[in-house]
């Protein structure tokens, strides 16, 4: 499957787990790309400072999900 910023953001199974900690609902159910850039062009700086934590940490776990693969 393709990664691309929707994907990483709104579908991977990798990062369900911190998806539901920090983005909302709303952009969680029944994901499309109105709802991504609805998400990433929110004025509520709650939202957004959550996206950048989620993005952060979902970084940190493909890194070292994929260094873990590669080590084997």
């Amino acid at each position: 499957m393709l990664e691309d910023e929707y994907n990483f953001v709104l579908e991977c199974n990798l990062y369900n787990t911190l998806r539901k900690l920090y983005i909302p609902r709303y952009f969680r159910t029944r994901p499309n790309m109105l709802k991504m850039y609805e998400l990433i062009s929110a004025g509520n700086s709650k939202v957004l400072k959550n996206l950048s934590i989620f993005i952060n940490k979902a970084f940190k776990l493909r890194n070292s999900t994929i260094y873990a693969d590669n080590r084997n």
